[in-house]
């Protein structure tokens, strides 16, 4: 599934820089859609959905690379050599990351507007 995803950002990445004619398409993957500039605000529409797809691809992709190449090697240096064990070292280490960056960014996120967390 890293593979895929590589091919996927590559691929993309090299659709948007070497062919500006394909900008307008390839533009829905990458940003927000349906921006108003009188309020200064987005809204909803259905050119999100590629938004939403792109970072579902870049999670799983991210989720794989880690667990793979990151966590799975870490586990047999840990001592860890049955693939049974180091597979689930990797799915609860990448639980752990994951979990414990998106909360951190959260509260970051969150403190600076007054936004209590207490409620």
């Amino acid at each position: 599934m890293a593979g895929i995803a590589v091919n996927y950002l590559l691929l993309l990445g090299l659709t948007h820089v070497c062919f500006p004619r394909a900008r307008r398409h390839t533009w829905k993957l990458l940003n927000l859609s349906y921006y108003n500039q009188e309020s200064g605000r987005y809204s909803i529409g259905w050119d999100d959905t590629f938004l939403v797809m792109h970072w579902i691809v870049m999670f799983t992709g991210l989720r794989v690379f880690v667990m793979e190449y990151i966590m799975s090697p870490l586990a047999e240096k840990g001592g860890i050599h049955k693939k049974k064990e180091r597979i689930r070292f990797a799915e609860q280490a990448w639980i752990y990351v994951y979990y414990g960056l998106f909360w951190s960014l959260g509260m970051v996120l969150c403190i600076p507007y007054g936004t209590s967390i207490w409620l």
